[in-house]
């Protein structure tokens, strides 16, 4: 398809022998000969001469290494197809092609005579600018500058290498200025300028630069002046630098100097409408820059991002290109074409067109008039971005080669491109270029059956597979062993045929267009399912013209035998009996797995109501125990009395509230029983709920203060009449108060608030869960204190259900409480929810409705008994007798008093237990575990007595503290405790308790059985002060308080010898405080340790003495 120059040769005296004519579809006369061919020129029309032009014809004839011209001199055929080529037969040459529509690509190429290694340097070319004044096409190249006359056609270079070397100074960049100056980016060799006055040409380099800078380090890639006249240079190292008209360095901008974020430059465009310059990097993508008489501002960056939607596909930027519309066109190296446009607010976006072309190093772009662009890279496109559409170019079209140089391309005043490359230069008028509109013809060559080629009527497998060929309409027959087949298929187009493009598809199978790669004509295709199928194929001719109409072929795969109608009709029997089968056997086991399920769920819960009602009977008998505690240790101190007993009224109080709580805990049983048989009548009365709502409060009130809470009361100032249950509602109240109380801590705050929403008036509007909706009462009691995690919320109103943190708080309680807070409030037709944060608090909200509607006739009391529903205390203070005044002795001396330590978390029980031991012990107080452990070590008690279920530390945890540090280990512990189980007292003799007392107990017997710990404490005392007398260092010390003893006299043996021996050095030995081992020696043996020391020292003495070894003066030594 190239154009190339074919040689001319005389006519000879006489004419050969003439084999063959043709008048071609231009006009043209080719006659074939026996020497050589001839052809005769078009001329004018006319009807009397032949449409020859005058003059002798061109005669073609065979030359040594010329690969375009014929190949024999012999042609004895002549013929053009519809395509316009002309076919030759030569004899001894075989066929030869002549295309009449030649491409008008250009090859400009410099040859120097005599000096082949620098014409390939000299046409290696990396720039290129067509000068319009002079006609001259400038090229920079592997070997300097050459200019091209156009007129002439002559060369002239500059900058090349005199000396017979491969290469000269290489350059790579070419610009003309505003003052025509000529300025010339080298690689490693500086900048050059030629300047042109009367008729005499001037080179100046520009390489060493002020301050020390040699620009023959690096690559001048690229050079724009902007509208100031600055000249600016991009380098492929020292970033880009900015010239004065005149060659005078101004400045440098890099990545260090001129905080821009490359240093690698490829490429700089001026864009005058935007007045900014355009600067590609090799690293850092595109930069949009602003000049200033003696700055350089960066705007914008615009680089790759992974992820992005649009935007630059990589950073490695070249080539640009300002468009008519001011777009800007981006060529990069690796991902293609891209283009940045401006929208009406400002705004730049980039977006890429690698999907519409497919050249992914883009090195030189120039557009046409037509709109289109022409990107070079490997090969040549034309690609208009209207439609996405390209065509490509290559060798075989007449280009200088596939490979094209970066920036190396310019366009001419009359719309002449450029192309500059690695053999030369390709140069053309885009409009002349015309595509080849001929559609080409495919036809289906040939059938392979396991890559074995079938012939027309050949026999295989018992059976004609192929009886016509492939271009004549058939149904083919592929057997289930023959599934393994390919079809041969060509295009009918001889322009081109290399670079002609096929599609295939399978109607049938994949409906979509499969391309092959280059050179691959064939369509493969194995284990096709059975079936009828039509395979298309279609061509285009290297142009994007495809066919009009594919070329078919239809065949069917036959299905094997396992595949065929009765053997599928056998597999859905077995699968139907399969099915059957294992349906049957998968609802047996399914009853199986349900029942046992069933009767899983049901043995589990089983054991939750059985551990759940363990528990709440376990509560219940610690509720029940302290009351009784309160009640018969002061009632046997009354009885066992003699004489005038101190504190009566208080005695007599405190067993009077106990009873009132005991008699309420009772009750609250009953009301749970009922309320578990479904007996829970509601007695109803109409009045003013308020006043019971503030007497309840009333109630919590010296709680509140003893414990500093904040307690707050917020209810209407009008009355709000409604039907309730004034019992029920007291339980209710009492016990939400009470929960708030138990779970607060001190400094926390307890809120109780009345709302009225709706009328009081109305009647009560239920919602779609049959809860108040309207018309009702909220009563509120919000809390500060620990919360209940958002798991328990759903279960807090089950019968004896207790939250987990009650446990961590060692809180008791019976489980029951809210269970009854619950019932009672729906009998009222109402509704109890809880809002709740750990750490927070909690919220729980009643609502009351109004009216009566919602009630039946039984739940309302007559008028007559509603007011005997009205209940106060059973007895106050003023019911006592004058008698029981309380009897005050005067206070003891606790100077010689042994301490006592209670630890207990009922403020009464702690109170009581005070009064009981105050005349014999100091009494010391503590609420809890903590409380009493940090007491303990300060204070170091003579008998520890504690409760064992208590918040934040229990009694068990405080012995177990007690019994394992060394300052406490000796202090006897008695537990209080409500469980009798003999588990749990197995659990605290466990951890070194000295006894147990249940409640509620006999206060004589638990002063007994104090006074019994410090009597035994003093009886081994005293054996410990006997057993002194032994040798100290064979005394075995099986608990702590001897091994203490043995540390005791280890510290004081080793250090005998040491004058200085004293308190300090025993107690620093042992790691402990001096008055901490003094009140551990006491406790122990009733020796101060002074007297410890000395005894031990003594008794030493007396075994040296004894055995003899030693005399009186070396002993006392």
């Amino acid at each position: 398809r190239a154009r190339h120059a074919l040689a001319t040769h005389p006519l000879p005296q006489r004419y050969p022998r003439v084999q063959s004519l043709l008048l071609d579809s231009g006009g043209r006369l080719w006659t074939g000969t026996l020497y050589g061919l001839y052809v005769w020129a078009a001329g004018p029309l006319t009807a009397a001469a032949p449409p020859l032009a005058p003059g002798p014809p061109v005669l073609l004839l065979p030359r040594d290494n010329e690969l375009h011209g014929i190949n024999s001199e012999r042609v004895h055929q002549l013929y053009e197809d519809p395509h316009h080529l002309v076919w030759l037969a030569a004899s001894a040459g075989g066929l030869n092609k002549v295309d009449l529509r030649q491409r008008a690509f250009g090859l400009l190429r410099h040859q120097l005579t005599g000096r082949p290694a620098l014409s390939n340097a000299n046409n290696y070319v990396n720039a290129v600018y067509k000068e319009e004044e002079t006609n001259t096409l400038w090229l920079g190249s592997r070997n300097g500058v050459t200019a091209y006359d156009l007129r002439r056609q002559t060369f002239r270079t500059y900058l090349n290498q005199q000396a017979d070397t491969v290469r000269g100074i290489d350059v790579a960049a070419i610009f003309r200025a505003a003052d025509a100056t000529l300025w010339f980016g080298t690689r490693d060799n500086g900048l050059v300028a030629l300047r042109r006055a009367g008729g005499q040409a001037r080179l100046t380099t520009y390489r060493y630069l002020p301050g020390g800078f040699d620009l023959g380090r690096t690559s001048v890639e690229h050079l724009a002046q902007d509208g100031q006249g600055t000249l600016w240079a991009a380098t492929f190292t020292a970033g880009l630098l900015r010239f004065s008209p005149e060659g005078r360095l101004l400045g440098r901008y890099d990545k260090g100097r001129g905080r821009l974020p490359s240093s690698q430059f490829t490429y700089v465009l001026y864009d005058a409408r935007r007045d900014v310059l355009w600067a590609s990097t090799r690293d850092a993508g595109l930069l949009k820059l602003r000049p200033t008489a003696d700055s350089l501002r960066l705007l914008a960056q615009y680089q790759y991002a992974p992820g992005q939607a649009n935007g630059l596909g990589v950073n490695y930027v070249w080539p640009l290109l300002l468009g008519r519309q001011g777009q800007l066109w981006i060529g990069t190296i690796g991902r293609g074409l891209h283009q940045l446009t401006t929208d009406a607010q400002g705004r730049d976006h980039v977006r890429a067109f690698s999907a519409a072309l497919p050249e992914t190093d883009v090195e030189s772009l120039l557009p046409d008039e037509a709109g289109n662009l022409w990107v070079g890279g490997t090969g040549l496109y034309r690609f208009t971005p209207a439609t996405r559409q390209y065509v490509r170019y290559d060798v075989s079209d007449g280009l200088q080669s596939n490979a094209f140089k970066i920036g190396a391309a310019a366009r001419g005043a009359d719309g002449t491109l450029y192309f500059g490359g690695i053999n030369g230069i390709t140069y053309f008028q885009p409009a002349a270029i015309q595509a080849n509109p001929y559609p080409p013809l495919v036809r289906l060559m040939g059938l392979r059956i396991a890559d074995e080629p079938v012939a027309v009527g050949q026999v295989l497998h018992g059976r004609v597979l192929l009886p016509r060929p492939l271009t004549q309409p058939q149904v083919l027959t592929i057997k289930p062993s023959e599934n393994d087949f390919a079809v041969d298929f060509v295009a009918l187009d001889y322009t081109n045929p290399q670079k002609n493009h096929y599609a295939y598809r399978l109607l049938g199978y994949h409906p979509a267009w499969v391309r092959p790669g280059p050179g691959q004509r064939t369509a493969s295709f194995a284990n096709l399912p059975p079936g009828r199928y039509t395979l298309e194929v279609k061509a285009d001719n290297g142009e994007g013209v495809w066919a009009a109409a594919p070329a078919t072929m239809q065949f069917e795969v036959l299905a094997p035998w396992y595949k065929t109608g009765w053997a599928y009709a056998l597999y859905a029997l077995a699968a139907l009996g399969a099915v059957a089968l294992y349906r049957r056997v998968e609802m047996r086991q399914q009853r199986l797995q349900s029942q046992l399920a069933l009767e899983q769920f049901q043995t589990e819960k089983e054991k939750e109501l059985s551990a759940l009602k363990l528990s709440f009977f376990t509560n219940v008998s610690h509720e029940l125990r302290t009351p009784l505690t309160l009640i018969l240790g002061p009632m046997e101190q009354l009885i066992g009395a003699r004489g005038p007993v101190t504190g009566l009224r208080d005695k007599l109080l405190l067993m009077h509230q106990q009873t009132r709580k005991l008699l309420d805990l009772v009750n609250q049983l009953l009301d749970f029983r009922k309320v578990e048989s479904g007996h829970v009548p509601l007695r109803a009365s109409y009045g003013n709920a308020l006043p019971l709502l503030r007497e309840v409060y009333g109630m919590f009130a010296q709680q509140a203060a003893e414990r500093h809470l904040t307690y707050l009361l917020d209810v209407p100032d009008e009355e709000v009449p409604l039907y309730f249950d004034r019992s029920k509602l007291e339980i209710i109240l009492t016990n939400l108060l009470a929960n708030a109380f138990k779970y607060t801590p001190a400094g926390g705050q307890v809120t109780v608030a009345a709302t009225v929403v709706g009328t009081p008036g109305g009647e009560a509007v239920f919602g779609q869960h049959g809860q108040p909706a309207g018309n009702y009462l909220e009563v509120s009691v919000v809390d500060t204190g620990t919360g209940i995690a958002a798991a328990e919320l759903p279960h807090l109103f089950d019968p004896y259900y207790q939250a987990s943190h009650t446990d961590t708080l060692r809180m008791s309680g019976t489980g029951i409480g809210l269970s009854l807070v619950k019932q009672f409030a729906e009998r009222h037709r109402g509704s109890i929810r809880v809002e709740s944060q750990p750490g927070l608090g909690s919220a729980f909200r009643l609502r009351l409705p109004f009216g009566s509607a919602h009630l039946g006739p039984a739940d309302i009391l007559p008028p007559d008994t509603a007011a005997s529903n009205d209940t106060g205390p059973a007895l106050a203070e003023a019911d006592l007798p004058a008698d029981a005044l309380p009897l005050i002795n005067e206070p003891l001396t606790l100077a010689t008093l042994p301490r006592l330590l209670v630890v207990e978390d009922n403020d009464e029980v702690r109170e009581y237990l005070r009064q009981l031991f105050a005349p014999d012990f100091e009494v010391l107080l503590a609420a809890d575990g903590v409380q009493g452990w940090e007491v303990a070590l300060s204070e170091l008690p003579a008998v520890v007595v504690s409760d064992v279920m208590m918040p934040r530390s229990d009694g068990l945890e405080l012995c177990r503290r007690l019994k394992e540090h060394p300052k406490t280990s000796h202090v006897p512990v008695l537990l209080l405790t409500a469980r009798t189980a003999a588990l749990h007292e197995v659990e605290g003799l466990d951890l070194g308790a000295d006894d147990y007392v249940s409640k509620p107990f006999n206060p004589a017997v638990l002063q007994a059985k104090v006074l019994a710990l410090l009597r035994n404490r003093r009886l081994l005392r005293t054996y410990y002060q006997r057993q002194l007398l032994l040798e100290p260092t064979e005394i075995e010390i099986p608990d702590a308080d001897r091994a203490f003893l043995e540390q005791a006299m280890r510290a004081v043996e080793a250090q005998l010898t040491d004058p200085a021996l004293g308190v300090g050095t025993v107690a620093d030995a042992l790691c402990i405080s001096q008055s901490a081992l003094y009140r551990r020696l006491k406790a122990i043996t009733g020796q101060t340790a002074v007297e410890f020391i000395r005894d031990v020292r003594m008794k030493r003495a007396a075994q040296l003495l004894t055995l003899g070894q030693l005399r009186v003066a070396e002993v006392a030594d």
